[in-house]
């Protein structure tokens, strides 16, 4: 646990350092349909069709930050935004305050920007964000995509400025669960 005060360790990823968002899911700031358990870590969104979503805790304006989000069931988007994201449909839907990539591959951002692997239940996907050089990496179960190397700086794709938060996107029937402090999976 890091107590105010303390410094976080910082973590590596190849020659680069990051430091892990910490937190949980918001209960306090997500569309009122989506459920928290697990300490509030994991978020679900059961029998309700339209699109909606949570926020975490804890936001990064500056540096390097990552999470990891394991894909439990449903129609995901796994994603970041800032305070004024929309929490009444997924990030990235309806305007370039959030960004989220969908299990189809497809990332949104006010429309689509980049089209990665797809993913499904059990997949963990990796978010890395250098905010600032305003870049997103992507993750799934360890590969970076887009042929990302976030070390060189190469393959992430546009994202917007900091205060950024971790956001999930939830259709039906979708359940999303959060490491944001580690340790992780794939790091």
């Amino acid at each position: 646990m890091i107590l105010p005060g303390m410094m976080r360790p910082l973590m590596m990823q190849g020659g680069v350092g990051f430091l892990p968002i910490e937190g949980t899911w918001n209960p306090s700031d997500k569309d009122a349909a989506i459920s928290l358990s697990n300490g509030n870590l994991t978020a679900s969104l059961i029998g309700i069709s339209a699109a909606r979503g949570a926020r975490a805790t804890n936001s990064a304006s500056s540096g390097r930050v990552y999470w990891e989000i394991t894909t439990d069931a449903g129609n995901p988007y796994v994603g970041l935004g800032n305070a004024a994201a929309p929490t009444n449909t997924y990030p990235g839907n309806a305007n370039d305050d959030g960004m989220g990539y969908q299990n189809n591959g497809s990332v949104r951002k006010n429309g689509t920007v980049a089209v990665l692997d797809s993913y499904t239940t059990g997949d963990v996907i990796g978010v890395l964000v250098d905010i600032d050089n305003l870049k997103v990496y992507f993750s799934k179960n360890g590969v970076w995509q887009n042929s990302a190397d976030p070390d060189a700086g190469t393959g992430g794709i546009d994202t917007m400025a900091g205060p950024i938060f971790p956001m999930g996107g939830f259709t039906s029937n979708t359940i999303l669960t959060a490491n944001f402090s580690g340790p992780f999976t794939y790091l």
